[in-house]
């Protein structure tokens, strides 16, 4: 019973992903990312639902909630040490988008975009590589870099 109900949950959530409603897409963002938090089995439930393109994509809204939500489930679903899950999220161009949030006035946003990039960075050296050559760490370093010039 529990199986079909999980199911049903993960269509429901599916649905909802793709939903036009900025409060609905947010909630959904957020309950996705609380599922892939319980256990990687439902974390490869989430991933086999195909939503991480989806996931990416939400990261263009113009709503901070949205994005929020957004890069929260992305970043739950990548801090499980499973290199197979981080690649879609790399191949459906996240790193673009990420480095544009790094820079987002929204400090929250920039906070949970840093957070995002460390989360899918840390495990694989391959993937380390590729946030190098795209300059997603040149980026983040440059963030947290001193401004010399306010010190002298």
């Amino acid at each position: 019973m529990q199986e079909i109900q999980d199911k049903i949950i993960d269509h429901v959530l599916v649905h909802l992903i793709n939903n036009d409603d900025e409060g609905i897409l947010a909630d959904a963002c957020w309950v996705l990312a609380y599922i892939s938090e319980r256990s990687d089995e439902r974390t490869q439930e989430v991933f086999d639902a195909g939503v991480v393109p989806r996931l990416v994509a939400i990261l263009d809204h113009n709503e901070d909630a949205v994005i929020e939500g957004a890069l929260f489930a992305i970043s739950t679903i990548y801090s499980v040490e499973n290199p197979d899950w981080i690649t879609p999220v790399i191949n459906a161009r996240a790193i673009p988008r990420l480095m544009l949030l790094l820079d987002s006035p929204h400090a929250v946003v920039a906070v949970k975009a840093a957070y995002t990039v460390v989360n899918i960075g840390t495990e694989e050296p391959e993937i380390r590589d590729q946030l190098i050559e795209q300059g997603l760490i040149k980026k983040m370093l440059d963030i947290i870099k001193p401004n010399i010039s306010c010190i002298t």
